[in-house]
């Protein structure tokens, strides 16, 4: 069996060390490079008949995302299921409005739902903005900056 647990989600119980002792503890950080994570992304999301992701729009997703680990703004910050949770729910969004392919359209619409959950704003940005403002308004900065036009990153 495995158990993850994220130390600053620790409850107000300390677990026994009876019970830890029962598991051998690793730390895993987050994906060394965009080129690994982009392949998790591929062998972890779901196959959605009907509809598909290109790779560019893909590795655009995981950049995002990674730029958000980097933001200065965020306490918690989004792991790779975050990328995994674009890629998917996109994927399915596309099905659902009759389309072959995603395009930035539906990426758009469920970047705000899969990581304003995923993190944490610092106390500063928390009282003037929603996590899933905060999230929207930098997607479209990324999306401006970056010319996603479903070229290459």
């Amino acid at each position: 069996f495995i158990g993850t647990m994220n130390p600053e989600d620790s409850s107000t119980e300390k677990l026994s060390d009876v019970f830890l002792d029962r598991f051998d503890i690793i730390a895993m950080g987050y994906p060394e490079t965009a080129a690994i994570e982009d392949e998790i992304v591929s062998l972890r999301r779901q196959k959605i008949e009907g509809a598909r992701i290109s790779a560019a729009l893909q590795k655009h997703v995981v950049s995002f995302v990674r730029q958000l680990r980097e933001d200065r703004n965020l306490d918690r910050k989004p792991g790779v299921r975050a990328s995994i949770g674009i890629v998917d729910r996109s994927t399915a969004l596309a099905v659902i409005r009759g389309k072959t392919e995603v395009t930035i359209d539906e990426i758009t619409a469920v970047v705000p739902s899969v990581i304003a959950h995923r993190i944490s704003l610092k106390p500063s940005i928390r009282y003037l903005e929603q996590p899933e403002e905060y999230v929207l308004k930098q997607f479209s900065t990324f999306v401006r900056d970056h010319n996603m036009d479903g070229g290459d990153p």
